[in-house]
């Protein structure tokens, strides 16, 4: 079964990347308005991991709420620069904050890399020795 991947953007160009190189590595990719009312998506579709882009102050609000629905990888996209969002989104829940665009190989490496922990996470707890 492929992974499932949940795009949430408002404006797409994000979404059309991440379609065009994430399916041929057997991911799923669904692509969502980053709203809240695709936050009761999030349940029926049952993601692997979500990339949420925030463009806006209101994308920001829907971190908690994501969080609050779901415990799988999540990864902000912004193309904001400043150290203070990075700060700020990590704080406020996800799990890594990439800025946009970026390259399409940085960020399929990072998706790996929090599928690869989830996958860790949930079938090993032992801790190290």
């Amino acid at each position: 079964m492929a992974t499932r991947i949940l795009v949430l953007e408002r404006g797409g160009k994000l979404a059309r990347k991440v379609a065009t190189f994430l399916p041929g590595q057997d991911y799923g990719v669904h692509v969502a308005p980053a709203t809240r009312s695709s936050l009761a998506f999030l349940a029926t579709f049952q993601p692997d991991l979500v990339l949420l882009r925030v463009e806006d102050p209101d994308d920001w609000s829907l971190l908690p709420e994501i969080r609050a629905k779901c415990r799988v990888p999540l990864i902000l996209c912004s193309a904001n620069e400043s150290h203070a969002d990075a700060v700020r989104g990590l704080r406020q829940g996800a799990d890594d904050y990439v800025r946009w665009p970026s390259s399409t190989r940085e960020l399929s490496a990072r998706i790996l890399a929090r599928l690869r922990r989830a996958e860790w996470n949930a079938s090993d707890k032992q801790s190290c020795l």
